[in-house]
């Protein structure tokens, strides 16, 4: 998603996205990182455990772009998809938290539109 911001503050007026934008990602806000890392610090039990992290809410990137492009009011950017990403890229990243929120009780609080509102926003 950086990569997507950077590409946008630099020209608002043409997006390039790697890949065919079916690629789907499941992005964890940053303070449910951070509260998950807590957790998991201040239970003695998760010595040697390992835990995945999500945001549980799975999206496409051409679903991001149309987000980021909704949330910061940019109707008339022009989107290109490349059609190819950089060799070895993951056609579907999404983790199984089912671990995290038994173990841990972990939920996620900020969803993927309130996360870009936020950071957008600032």
């Amino acid at each position: 998603m950086y990569d997507l911001l950077k590409k946008l503050y630099r020209n608002q007026s043409e997006l390039e996205v790697l890949g065919t934008g079916e690629q789907i990602r499941d992005y964890c806000y940053v303070t449910d990182t951070a509260r998950a890392f807590i957790l998991a610090a201040e239970n003695e039990n998760t010595v040697g455990e390992v835990f995945n992290l999500a945001g549980g809410d799975p999206v496409s990137i051409k679903q991001l772009v149309n987000l980021l492009l909704e949330v910061m009011n940019l109707k008339d950017t022009k989107v290109h998809y490349t059609g190819q990403s950089w060799a070895g890229d993951i056609d579907k990243l999404v983790a199984d938290v089912e671990k995290i929120k038994r173990f841990l009780g972990f939920e996620p609080e900020i969803n993927l539109n309130e996360g870009i509102k936020n950071f957008i926003n600032g």
